[in-house]
């Protein structure tokens, strides 16, 4: 919204302001998605004509790249930002906050490995692939990272049965007892899937819903919590209608019972047409619920599917259709009763580092060397 375009411009903005006023300037400015990238096109306008900011570096960190923050257009003329000059950006990027800031940034950022390199793709690049391959070099991908305190089933007050690696045989509980609130058939054998999502075109929902349609004849039963696009609330809706007897669709926001889920699911569906970086698949491996993802972003950097599934932490498939969906969900479903074989899986995946401290210091890594160029 329009709104928010100027709310974010001003305030990326009043940041350059208050250096000015303090008298004090940073070493790196860091900015996050086209919320605040206007900052960095207009610190690098100033750096021509003001001395005293040319040591800064900037950085901006890619969140999402659809989201260009275009409803800022009108602000950035208010205010006085030009619209960009430099022929390798597509004409309709000139004036928008994200493509202003990568153009600006002496390091991007991406939240995974795997989104650094499909940004510079026609099928991720969102119009600006061609732009982004000639600032290639500066572009890197950092994983976000996981409070491991936070998210934690040892300690979690959400769940029914705490439990850790050590005591994994405790878990069941959590399944039995979901099952239970949710009028579900208790069936420890049956393969309990969740979805935890936005509901949203981007994650994929359409893909599982229509891949589970045609997998009607098999042992499975699906809990799904999220809100998001109409359209999509209705099609998880009918699915629990017409799977009255194993599928629940829970259409709210609801932290705590999403923690629940994490502690019960067998299995976390994750189809997504595109991942950045995405939390909940390593938070499911932190919980012991193994993720079914499709091969993008940082889901394919996560998620170990190895031809010896002992060694694996998941599954993951390449094609964003219900085919390919189907394809993996059946290799799980396969598994599954070998239950010592699902164990190590399980077990693979609660032992991964997911902490913010090894993102840290690659973030670290970056800072100091960008500071060292200031010198």
């Amino acid at each position: 919204a329009a709104l928010d375009g100027e709310k974010y411009v001003f305030f990326s903005l009043a940041v350059l302001e208050m250096m000015k006023h303090l008298d004090w300037q940073p070493d790196i400015l860091h900015a996050n998605d086209w919320h605040t990238a206007a900052s960095l096109y207009a610190l690098q306008i100033r750096q021509k004509n003001h001395p005293e900011y040319q040591h800064i570096r900037k950085i901006l960190s890619v969140h999402n790249l659809p989201f260009m923050g275009k409803d800022a257009e009108e602000a950035l003329i208010k205010y006085g930002i030009p619209r960009a000059k430099d022929k390798r950006l597509p004409k309709w990027a000139t004036l928008f906050p994200l493509p202003l800031g990568l153009l600006a940034a002496d390091r991007i950022i991406a939240v995974s490995p795997g989104y650094a390199r499909e940004i510079l793709t026609p099928e991720f690049g969102c119009g600006l692939q061609d732009f982004l391959k000639t600032r290639r070099s500066s572009i890197v991908g950092i994983l976000n990272g996981l409070d491991q305190e936070a998210w934690n089933p040892q300690t979690d007050p959400a769940l029914i049965e705490r439990y850790s690696l050590d005591t994994l045989e405790r878990r069941s509980l959590n399944k039995k007892t979901l099952q239970e609130d949710l009028n579900l058939p208790v069936e420890a054998d049956t393969p309990l899937l969740i979805i935890i999502s936005r509901l949203d075109q981007q994650k994929g929902i359409d893909i599982a819903i229509s891949g589970l349609r045609q997998m009607a004849d098999q042992n499975w039963q699906l809990v799904l919590l999220g809100t998001g696009d109409p359209l999509l609330e209705s099609d998880c809706r009918s699915l629990e209608a017409e799977f009255s007897d194993r599928v629940r669709a829970i259409i709210r926001f609801d932290a705590g019972f999403a923690r629940r889920m994490y502690a019960s699911g067998d299995i976390l569906l994750m189809p997504s047409r595109y991942e950045p970086c995405g939390l909940a698949q390593m938070i499911a491996m932190r919980y012991g619920c193994v993720p079914l993802a499709r091969a993008t972003g940082g889901l394919k950097d996560t998620i170990q599917d190895e031809e010896d599934p002992a060694l694996s932490t998941g599954f993951l498939f390449e094609e964003a259709s219900p085919q390919a969906f189907i394809a993996a969900l059946e290799r799980a479903l396969r598994l599954y009763p070998n239950t010592e074989v699902w164990r190590k899986i399980q077990q693979n995946g609660m032992t991964q580092d997911f902490s913010w401290e090894k993102s840290a210091i690659e973030y670290a890594k970056i800072y100091l060397e960008l500071a060292e160029q200031t010198k």
